[in-house]
């Protein structure tokens, strides 16, 4: 499970509306290579019609050399299933590397990550208000796993 929180900033949020996400996830790795994905279906808390639903999904190839770099590249789609966006989907595709796993106590570890994500579908040179939501963006991660 996963939230989205409304900041308040314009820049930042469409709508001030929580949004959940509930996500399957895997993956398998073969010495240093690894694939990963996951899938999800968005959850708003308010202003559904015009947020809508959205079925997210990504997979992420990834090796891993000396202790802690881990390169990837990731595709990242968003297919709506209802609200303004309806029957409209977004593929972002990018490179990004993971630092980590630092150990921090016992079991409990630490990564994060740096990736630039582009969007390839729709065009991002298309005008409409409603495609592509974005069309590149900076984006990091931060998690502890234990």
């Amino acid at each position: 499970m996963g939230a989205q929180a409304p900041t308040g900033t314009t820049a930042f949020t469409e709508r001030p509306s929580w949004i959940v996400t509930a996500t399957l996830a895997g993956g398998i790795g073969w010495g240093d290579f690894d694939v990963q994905g996951t899938v999800g279906y968005t959850l708003p808390t308010d202003e559904v019609n015009h947020l809508g639903n959205s079925l997210v999904s990504n997979a992420s190839l990834q090796y891993h050399f000396l202790e802690y770099f881990w390169p990837e590249f990731a595709l990242n789609d968003t297919q709506w299933t209802s609200g303004e966006r309806v029957n409209r989907n977004q593929l972002l595709i990018g490179p990004g590397i993971v630092f980590g796993r630092f150990q921090i106590y016992n079991r409990v570890k630490f990564s994060f990550g740096i990736a630039y994500q582009d969007a390839v579908v729709p065009d991002h040179h298309i005008t409409s208000p409603l495609t592509p939501q974005y069309n590149h963006a900076w984006i990091m991660s931060m998690r502890m796993t234990f």
